[in-house]
């Protein structure tokens, strides 16, 4: 559809070797291959420590995928989300990488040692620009740079997410505009027709990639009366 959310690569936002968080909630409309929900890859080869979170057909999940200088691959996996609201997070505490669905832990592995630092941009609701978008829903998208937040089964928010010390991205969260956030190393920028909308899991948890028309009666998800904006 053409249709994300885009940041400048920025220091904030190269993880390096250590400790990180990426998280947020999704609400798939439909899902195809490698759709894009966040990453910061090369637009062109897959390596050159890129990584990105997209679904995966085969297995109907969604997994994050790193790629070494020699674009070696490493995945890590969550079953993917439906037509309905589903959190991830996607956490590292020293070198072990953890996955979790709606608070519980999906997968585990050791080693996770691998450079997230690159020079490229951070996409939001696409793989590259040109090809592989999400069709869904976004929201409370949070990146914490230093701190694996979630080291084993916890409740799943319910409330938005909140600037929590180390926070370098927390976005999507605004009921009026698709580009607005709490916390953004640089400028975000919207291609296509993103907008932002409210859904009833919080009643202020709000959305910001598009694709579906929206609308009371649209019947799409759980939106009803607080369903805000129209898509593509």
């Amino acid at each position: 559809n053409g249709d994300y959310l885009s940041i400048a690569d920025h220091a904030d936002l190269d993880l390096g070797t250590g400790d990180f968080t990426i998280e947020f909630f999704a609400y798939a409309r439909t899902s195809s291959a490698h759709a894009g929900y966040i990453g910061k890859r090369n637009p062109g080869s897959f390596n050159n420590n890129s990584w990105r979170i997209a679904y995966n057909d085969t297995y109907d999940n969604i997994n994050l995928l790193h790629a070494d200088s020699g674009a070696n691959f490493t995945a890590a996996s969550a079953p993917a989300p439906g037509k309905d609201w589903t959190h991830y997070a996607f956490t590292r505490q020293s070198g072990t990488l953890r996955v979790f669905r709606n608070g519980l832990k999906t997968s585990e592995a050791t080693g996770w040692t691998y450079d997230f630092s690159n020079a490229y941009n951070l996409l939001i609701g696409a793989n590259v620009t040109a090809s592989y978008f999400f069709d869904g829903f976004l929201s409370n998208v949070r990146i914490i740079k230093g701190t694996a937040l979630y080291t084993a089964n916890f409740t799943a928010p319910t409330e938005p997410l909140t600037n929590v010390t180390n926070t370098k991205l927390l976005c999507c969260n605004s009921s009026t505009s698709a580009t607005a956030s709490t916390v953004t190393p640089g400028t975000i920028t919207a291609s296509g027709n993103v907008f932002a909308s409210k859904n009833e899991l919080t009643a202020s948890i709000v959305l910001a990639i598009p694709g579906i028309t929206g609308g009371q009666g649209s019947g799409y998800g759980d939106y009803s009366a607080d369903i805000k904006g129209s898509g593509t």
